[in-house]
């Protein structure tokens, strides 16, 4: 994984930052000094932020350790998220050859096809679009609307450029590692999936996920009983939807039924045990109730299934994700 500082030192020179704030990912943890003596061999004095790093709506705010400035590493900038500090999103690319994993998933591809990836990844979309045209598919690449900066790119929150070209394509191809972004794609457009994993060289059809939306409607049919509602609000900059939380409160309250809204950093089994809530809404990033939902005591909704519980939504689908 290319972490070159370069560019992010050459931007804090140039803003004269005497301090700066660096995040790094879980990933990156071991040469985060390594990472941090870079700017302090400018003479700029560098804290390292150990709080997490889920995505640009996580930013750190540098802030709270006296710094002049941040800088985030391992996601591209969201396009309509607005920050009160300076901050340098500094990406990273994924320097692996895709095309020797997608040569052995060819015969699994139905074109027209769509292609998919995340940030790591989406300086190599080209070159896949190159290799499969080659092979007479035609491809399509969706442009982003909203927090995703990149045409091909999709963030667990966001599915765009998939959505963009479904009318168009049979099947999309996910460049990247894991389920979960191949899976919400699946899901959110109805269409199959092949993710083709470069490190590994594996790859996976990935269908609609019956089985999991399965397990969200029994999450929501379990919460319809609630009494005690507690909505959860992270502070977390990019996903800080304070507003949302009023509204389903209030909403709460004119069912007659009790409802508390919680703020915290980070949402997380741990700091929600034994708090006395039937059910737990949160209204930060979704992957915190569609990934992690066994590990809670009580069923957590995201705020789309919730509105299904209070009556104001009357159908469900994987736009929850959205």
């Amino acid at each position: 994984m290319e972490y070159d500082m370069g560019p992010a030192v050459e931007w804090a020179v140039k803003n004269g930052y005497a301090k700066v704030l660096v995040q790094v990912p879980d990933g990156l943890i071991p040469v985060a000094g390594e990472i941090a003596s870079e700017f302090e061999k400018e003479g700029m004095e560098a804290v390292v932020w150990m709080g997490g790093n889920f995505g640009a709506c996580d930013a750190a705010d540098p802030r709270i350790a006296g710094c002049d400035a941040l800088i985030h590493i391992g996601h591209a900038e969201m396009p309509n998220l607005e920050l009160d500090y300076p901050v340098y999103f500094h990406e990273l690319g994924d320097e692996s050859d895709v095309i020797p994993a997608l040569r052995n998933a060819l015969n699994e591809v139905e074109g027209p096809v769509g292609l998919l990836t995340t940030v790591q990844h989406v300086h190599k979309l080209q070159d896949v679009k190159d290799f499969l045209e080659r092979k007479g598919i035609v491809v399509y690449i969706g442009n982003p609307t909203g927090r995703v900066k990149y045409p091909g790119q999709v963030l667990g929150c966001n599915f765009s450029p998939a959505l963009m070209v479904r009318s168009k394509v049979n099947m999309y191809i996910y460049i990247g590692t894991g389920r979960f972004h191949p899976l919400g794609a699946a899901m959110v457009t109805g269409k199959k999936v092949l993710a083709v994993d470069p490190h590994t060289g594996r790859h996976e059809i990935i269908e609609s996920g019956e089985r999991f939306l399965r397990v969200r409607y029994g999450l929501i049919a379990k919460a319809m009983d609630f009494k005690r509602a507690a909505i959860l609000v992270s502070t977390k900059p990019g996903q800080n939807r304070m507003g949302i939380a009023e509204q389903l409160k209030e909403k709460v309250k004119e069912m007659g039924k009790s409802a508390d809204i919680l703020i915290m950093d980070k949402i997380s089994p741990q700091s929600l045990l034994g708090s006395g809530y039937d059910i737990y809404v949160s209204t930060a990033c979704p992957r915190i109730a569609l990934d992690d939902h066994m590990n809670y005591d009580r069923p957590i909704l995201t705020v789309r299934e919730f509105e299904v519980v209070l009556g104001t939504r009357k159908e469900w689908a994987m736009d929850c994700m959205l």
